[in-house]
């Protein structure tokens, strides 16, 4: 099992990582937005220029970036969900990071489409995913980034909370009209939550979430395909 060690670490490299399941086949799913948004943080760290992620010992693609003084890696672990943490760990170990200078990005039922939460220590949510990179680090203060997915809704328009019904819902597709909120707003405005970590960690990260949930609202609550409730 690989480990860091408190003087092993490497206190100016930062990790970002996105939640997932590997494959094509779920690439387009609800539960597959942390791979989608990382995939998205790329292609705006680099200007928009193609990005190749490298593929380490079948546990996680990777992409190192420099920015501005930082060096950044963006992590998508190749594990599946349910053991995402034993990859974000391998990269975590092998590049010598700090457990602050990591930040984990996932779905979450629990919030509004769209609407995010950031949090350094703690969990609030079973997500599977999650739970197995707290276990697998060992330390919780690490930042979670949580974009809200909503919950699937009966022919009444009614939240429904059921094991089955969450289960299909995670693992379907986003439509169209979301996807295009989620590129065009959401992931737009979340990126700043992304670039405010990386230049002050979690303080100014949580600075910018603030302004970035108040955008979002905004602008999807104009949206008439989709709905934001308080």
């Amino acid at each position: 099992m690989e480990h860091i060690t408190k003087d092993e670490n490497n206190s100016s490299m930062i990790l970002i990582a996105g939640l997932g399941n590997p494959g094509g086949n779920y690439y387009k799913h609800r539960h597959n937005l942390g791979f989608q948004f990382i995939d998205y943080v790329a292609q705006r760290l680099s200007n928009n220029k193609k990005v190749d992620f490298i593929t380490k010992k079948k546990k996680a693609d990777f992409i190192s970036l420099k920015i501005e003084d930082k060096d950044v890696t963006l992590v998508k672990p190749l594990t599946f969900m349910n053991n995402c943490g034993e990859g974000i760990l391998f990269m975590a170990a092998f590049l010598k990071i700090h457990e602050e200078n990591i930040l984990v990005v996932y779905d979450d039922t629990d919030l509004d489409f769209g609407d995010l939460r950031l949090r350094h220590s703690g969990n609030e949510t079973n997500h599977s995913g999650i739970l197995s990179v707290e276990k697998l680090l060992k330390k919780e203060n690490f930042t979670r980034l949580r974009i809200g997915i909503g919950k699937p809704k009966d022919q009444n328009g009614k939240s429904l909370s059921d094991s089955k019904s969450l289960i299909e819902y995670v693992l379907s597709d986003f439509t169209l009209v979301e996807e295009y909120q989620l590129e065009n707003i959401v992931f737009k405005n979340a990126f700043e939550v992304i670039k405010g970590f990386i230049k002050g960690g979690y303080n100014q990260a949580y600075y910018e979430l603030e302004k970035a949930r108040t955008k979002i609202k905004d602008e999807i609550s104009r949206a008439p395909s989709i709905s934001y409730s308080e």
